[in-house]
Formats: structure tokens, sequence, C-alpha cells
């Protein structure tokens, strides 16, 4: 098997590693990706919301073409305080136009013409009527006549509305152009003094009912306008409520100052994303800004990029994990694979033949020198009865009684037996067997060892042959020699003067029976004992020194007596 380029371990830290970044990058994308849609989302909103805030004060408009429809059908001067009240009245205002205080009525008035329109407007059923100024001027008057609903906002006939800047520039901004036109946030009266929070939408009415078609025109013909006060809080009520976490803001920017007029939603402590939306609306530019926080980005069901970085690191180390046990498990698996692959040149290199087969007695392995044994090649052997292959006839029961013990778990002692070649002839081996176990440790075959003991047992029968001649050989010669022995003893016994042998320790190994007659002694016994009599030692002994040498030696007899001194021949 091909050696991996990296170890198990590095290749799980790579694996790791490389999931990390892509999870944090992923993780990274995401954000952004949210981000972008946060951003897109809060700038459609706000277009939305443009559309829908110009939707609204175009309703008022609506209202006010009314009105002028109903001044401008009976006239400049056929036009009364009831008939005014009687459109208004016919007017669900609180439910079509939230946020409205009411419609006005304003007549332009040249300076030189106020104390006639005074006396008109008391004859008219307003004996107490006075022009009021917001802040004096001396210019054209535009004076309130009629409000409706007049409870509570009287104090407003005779409001000269020329006489404040805002609401002057909005009104001849709407008789010069003939179209409905806005002022710029205003505070409303009798309270001038707070926040600018509201608005006054105009629309001029002309003589005849139809708007001339050059200023000029409009400028003669127009006498006065319809008017309706807007307080914004109101108007705008309700504008984010499908808008969780986002607060808006409502600016006048017309002149390039920022005059916010309103403000709603909930702030966020920490805006995440802003967008703005300039829209012109009846002559003055407002700009709707938004500033969104994360309950906006909730809102949108938006994948959360902390936990998609966290998933994707947890999938980096299951993976690097998965990594790490496999690569080890390959590597298990190379190093079981080479243990194999050696166990296997092991199993065909052996002299031995090595044969596996299950417990119903099947071939499932076979080596070479089972091939060369018993005459079958593995794809003949493997998956047939291995009694059938090699086990003689007369043998068969003896073959399936070492099954029957290795199933029990029985230790199977090593035995010597008689196998079958393929060509039929027979074969004394040596066999081994051991039981295969699977990994839960339970026996599911047997392995068998066998060798071949014809040679030895040729040898061995040689060899007692060998032994049993040689033994005999011995014995021969041994009776040969001891014939000879005796008939040389015999020889010796015969001879009447002494014979003797002594080796170089004075042992005496050799004597005839002249012995007897000179000594008294028995020669065998002498023999026997190895004695070393006959030497007086104030005679010359012989030594092994000589070679051959006459000697005289003073000899005892076994009486105690001494012999005559006696020439000796010592011969070595």
């Amino acid at each position: 098997m091909k050696k991996p380029l990296l170890p198990a371990s590095a290749t799980a830290l790579l694996v790791l590693l490389l999931g990390a970044v892509l999870s944090l990058s992923l993780g990274w994308k995401v954000s952004r990706d949210n981000r972008e849609r946060v951003d897109a989302e809060l700038r459609r909103e706000a277009r939305q919301l443009g559309v829908e805030v110009a939707a609204r004060i175009r309703r008022y408009q609506n209202g006010l073409s009314g009105a002028r429809g109903a001044i401008a059908s009976n006239g400049e001067h056929g036009i009364n305080r009831q008939r005014f009240r009687v459109y208004t009245q016919s007017l669900n205002a609180a439910v079509e136009f939230p946020g409205l205080l009411g419609f006005g009525y304003a007549r332009r008035v040249p300076p030189q013409r106020v104390a006639e329109f005074v006396r008109q407007e008391r004859r008219d059923g307003e004996p107490g009527f006075s022009i009021r100024q917001l802040r004096p001027h001396e210019g054209e008057r535009a004076v309130i006549v009629y409000f409706e609903p007049e409870t509570g906002n009287r104090f407003v006939i005779g409001v000269d509305i020329a006489s404040e800047p805002s609401r002057r520039a909005a009104a001849e901004a709407a008789l010069r152009s003939g179209q409905a036109r806005l002022s710029e946030p205003i505070a409303l009266m009798p309270h001038p003094e707070d926040k600018a929070q509201a608005f006054l939408l105009l629309l001029p009415v002309y003589a005849g009912g139809a708007t001339p078609a050059s200023e000029e025109g409009r400028l003669r013909a127009g006498f006065g306008w319809v008017f309706a006060p807007i307080r914004a809080q109101d108007a705008m009520a309700g504008l984010m409520a499908d808008l969780p976490g986002v607060a808006v803001e409502l600016a006048d920017v017309t002149d390039g100052r920022k005059a916010v007029f309103f403000q709603g939603g909930s702030n966020p402590a920490q805006p995440i994303a802003a967008a703005s939306e300039r829209q012109p609306l009846f002559g003055r530019d407002w700009r709707l800004s938004l500033r969104a926080g994360p309950a906006f980005a909730d809102s949108l069901k938006l994948p959360s990029a902390a936990l998609v970085a966290s998933s994707g690191l947890a999938a980096s180390v299951l993976s690097a994990l998965l990594a790490l046990v496999v690569g080890r498990n390959r590597q298990r698996r190379r190093e079981l694979l080479a243990a194999q692959s050696r166990l296997a040149a092991i199993v065909e290199g052996s002299v031995d033949a090595i044969i596996s087969k299950t417990l119903d007695g099947v071939v499932t392995s076979w080596n070479l020198s089972a091939d060369r044994l018993f005459g079958y090649r593995a794809d003949e052997a493997v998956g047939q009865p291995l009694a059938k292959l090699i086990v003689p006839e007369d043998r068969r029961g003896e073959e399936v009684d070492i099954l029957r013990r290795i199933a029990r778990g029985e230790r199977i002692e090593h035995f010597e037996t008689v196998r079958m070649r393929k060509d039929g002839s027979l074969l004394i081996v040596s066999v081994s067997i051991s039981p295969v176990l699977d990994e839960a440790g339970r026996v599911v075959g047997a392995s068998k060892v066998l060798r071949d003991l014809s040679e030895q047992k040729r040898i061995k029968a040689e060899l007692q042959v060998l032994s049993e001649n040689l033994e005999q050989r011995v014995a021969d010669r041994t009776a040969e020699l001891d014939q000879a022995w005796r008939t040389l003893q015999t020889v010796l016994d015969a001879v009447p003067f002494i014979i003797g042998y002594w080796d170089c320790d004075q042992i005496n190994r050799v004597a005839n029976h002249a012995y007897r007659t000179w000594f008294g002694i028995d020669p065998g016994p002498c023999r026997a004992c190895g004695c070393a009599i006959c030497w007086e030692s104030r005679s010359t002994r012989p030594t092994c020194r000589i070679s051959r040498r006459c000697l005289a030696a003073n000899l005892r007899f076994s009486s105690g007596r001494f012999a005559d001194r006696t020439a000796w021949c010592a011969i070595r």
C-alpha cells in the first residue's frame, strides 16, 4: 500500500486549521452579508416609509381640495361661516385625517382694505372680530376668517398668518404656484414657544374656481387660502409599528438647514445600520432617516454569523477527529496488511505445509509447501473438504474428532499420523493444530502445520540398522579378542619362567602362572588388583625411562625370603 504523504495527526491538524479558516471566513462572510442585508432592508423600508409619509400628507390635500371647492362654488363673497361649517362637518376628520387640528379659511387683505374688511367680518356674525398679528408688519394680510371645528380654536379667528415669516412664505408660494404648499416646521398657536413639531398645508383659492395658467394671473385672481394645521406626532402615528428596533426621524432640509419635527420608533442604544430618504413634498424637501438596532436585524431572521462560525468550528473539530480516526485506521490497516504480507510470506516460504479450515473442515488457505507436500494447487484445495483431499479413509474419524475438540476449545497436542497425497500415496506427517478465533474470541476454524516425517523415519530406520550392525561387529570383535587373549594366556602359562607386564605406574597388567610357583600369588588376582609387589625398596626398580636393559634385583618371595639376585630383562 502506498505510504501517505502526511501522518494521521498532521492530516487531522491540517483539516482542523483549514476548517477553522473556512469557518471563520464563512462566519465573516455571513456577517458581511447580514450587514448588507440589513442596510438593503433598511433602505427599502426608508423608501416605503417615504412613500407612506407622502401619501399621508396628500390625504390632507384632498380634504383641502374639497374645502376649496365649497368656497369656489359659493364665490368670494357668497361663502359664509355656516356653509363652511356644513362642509367640514361632512368629513370624518378624526378618522380620515389623523393629526389634523381643523380646516381654516384665510382671506387675502391688502393693507388699504384692512378697516373695511374688519367691518365686513363684524357684520357677518363676528361682532368682536379684529386682526391680530404674530409679528407686526405693514404688508398684505392673510387673515383667518373661518376655522372648524371652532370649539377650542376661536383664538385663531382674526390671526394674520402673513405676520409670521414661515406661514407667509408658504402662503405666497401656494398663491404663486397654484398648488398646495407646506410650511416649514412651526410651533402651533397659542404657544409659539413650544417646539416646532407641526406644519401648515395651504391651498390657494382663485376667483372663478379655476387656477389661472400664469403666475401673474394667479396673483391677480387669488383671494385666499384654505389651510390645515397638522400636528406631526399624530399625523405620523403608527408609522413604525412593523419595524422593531428602528428609530425614525423626519426633518425639513429645504434650505440646507435641518429642522426636525418628528421622531418615533424605538431609539437603539447601539445602532447597527442607518438609511435616509429625501422626499420632495408640496414645495419642501423632507428627509426621512432610519437608525436600526439589533432587534431589526433579528426580525429579518438572518443566519447567525457566530452560529455559522461555531458550527463550522465544531464541524472542523469533528472532521479533524474523523480524519485522525480514519488516518489511524488506515495506518493500522497498512500495518495489518504489512503484517499479513509478512505472515503470508512466512507461510508461503515455510517448509511446512500450513493449512487453515473452518469448523466444517472446509479449506480456507493452502500454502506452497502444502502444494508440494500433497500435490494439490491452492485453487484446487481452497473451498474443498480437507478430509476428502488428504485424509485416508481409515483416518476420517480422527479428523472429525479433532474438529469437534477444537470447537469445544480443547487443546490438541502435537501428534504423528498418516496422510494421503493426490496420487494416493501415503506419508507420515507431524501435525500441530491451533484454533482460529474471530474478533469476539470465538473459535471459527483451525490452522494445521504438517511436516513430512518420511525422510526422518527412513534415516532413523537406517541409523537403527547401522547401530545394530555396529553392535554386532563390536560383539564379534570382542569375542575374537577374548579368544586371542585366552590363547595367549594359555601360551604364557605354559612358559616355565616368569613373564609379566607393568605399566609406568608399576601396576602389573600381565602375568603368567609362573608367579604361583615363584611368589605364591595367583596371577589372576594380581592382575585384577594391579599389585606392585615383588620389588624391594633396597633394590633398583625398573622405571618407564628404561628402554631395554637387563637389571639385577633382589626379589622377595611371599614367605619373606629374598631370592638370589636375578637378571631381568626390562623392555619399554
